[in-house]
């Protein structure tokens, strides 16, 4: 048979293609590893609708033989929602000897959802032989996950009296977020018995969230009163997280009582994260009239970065009434960050009438950074300037 021309191109690229291994693309083996891979997860997400009785064998078996780690992590989850006595028993012994850290360290985590005696008995007696700090962490979690009170107790202990700060920091953060009507009274009494620094930083922290009257007075006498100043501000930055007027008027009574300028510059930020009128009254009335000129400044800062065009008039007035640079280089930065006509006119104003060189300079700055259309040109009048 005779070949067209047709014919024989499409065979010499056919030859070409099969001999340097471009054309027909075969299946790699990664490829079908992975399609592999996913047939089998596919599987083992069928084993959850199965009886317990039916399932379990099968997940046993499984745990036994392979080495899988992405199929053990997903057999361990299958097995972790088995509430029976014997697949409780399996995650018990996987947490104990499986092959790998992040093996044992899953089957803990489930373990603690089994809220009951045993399961709290072995994390416990876990916590007590072992050395390995990632261990202990995740036992921590399982414990904070328990409602029964030798959970509680143990995780106490462990807050009190235990060898590792980074533990006991851990067991107090989890105390917080409990439920539990004693965390309050054996925190404080913690609180109170406690010289570390970074203890008492976490309890502060714990307190902020228990949702109790008891715990916001530990917090606003902290904040009042306790000797370490660097507490005293951690307490003030948690009650600053409470956008409410009762925590409002507790920060402007510390303010109003206090002489410390770094205690004061705390509570002027705690009031800018409250989105009340009240706070802007105070930061307003600390920027005008506030004998701390650092204290003045920072109010100046906060008011432009929160409240936007309505703060303008304000920071005009201060800038206007001021005769200390230094606060009036803060009040044209925050003008600097509101975008209108009027806080940029105010700019140009300054840039091209204000006495001081140095304040021109940094209007001029800022004019430079604007997005005003206006920009240009007025920098353009003042290099012609004669």
């Amino acid at each position: 048979m005779k070949l067209t021309k047709l014919m024989l191109v499409v065979s010499l690229i056919l030859c070409i293609g099969l001999g340097s291994g471009y054309g027909f693309k075969k299946e790699s083996k990664a490829d079908s590893d992975k399609e592999k891979l996913a047939l089998k997860i596919a599987a083992m997400d069928s084993l959850l609708t199965m009886e317990e009785s039916k399932s379990l064998p099968i997940i046993e078996k499984f745990l036994k033989s392979s080495v899988d780690p992405k199929l053990r992590e997903k057999a361990v989850f299958i097995l972790s929602q088995q509430r029976s006595e014997k697949a409780l028993n399996l995650l018990l012994n996987l947490a104990k000897n499986d092959p790998s850290a992040k093996g044992r360290q899953k089957a803990i985590f489930w373990i603690g959802q089994h809220n009951n005696e045993k399961s709290y008995q072995f994390l416990a007696d876990i916590y007590d032989n072992s050395t390995d700090l990632k261990v202990k962490t995740k036992i921590i979690f399982a414990l904070s996950q328990q409602t029964h009170d030798k959970a509680f107790n143990k995780l106490m202990q462990i807050a009190k009296s235990g060898k590792e700060l980074k533990l006991r920091e851990k067991a107090i953060f989890w105390l917080g977020q409990s439920n539990n009507g004693k965390s309050y009274k054996l925190l404080a009494e913690l609180y109170d018995n406690s010289k570390e620094i970074r203890i008492k930083s976490k309890l502060i922290f714990a307190f902020s969230q228990l949702n109790s009257e008891e715990a916001y007075q530990k917090l606003a006498t902290i904040a009042k009163s306790d000797t370490d100043p660097k507490v005293r501000e951690k307490a003030i930055f948690w009650i600053g997280q409470s956008n409410s007027v009762k925590s409002f008027k507790l920060l402007a009574e510390i303010y109003d009582n206090t002489k410390n300028s770094k205690i004061k510059q705390k509570i002027i930020f705690s009031l800018s994260q409250q989105n009340l009128d009240e706070s802007y009254q105070k930061l307003a009335q600390i920027a005008l009239k506030d004998a701390d000129v650092k204290a003045r400044e920072k109010a100046v800062f906060w008011i432009g970065q929160g409240h936007g065009k309505k703060s303008l008039g304000l920071l005009i007035k201060i800038y206007d009434s001021s005769s200390n640079v230094s606060l009036k280089k803060k009040a044209i930065f925050s003008i600097s960050q509101i975008e209108s006509s009027e806080a940029f006119n105010k700019l140009v104003s300054i840039a091209k009438t204000d006495k001081n060189t140095d304040l021109r300079k940094k209007a001029i700055f800022w004019i430079g950074q604007s997005k005003n259309p206006k920009a240009g040109k007025i920098l353009e009048e003042i290099i012609y300037e004669k």
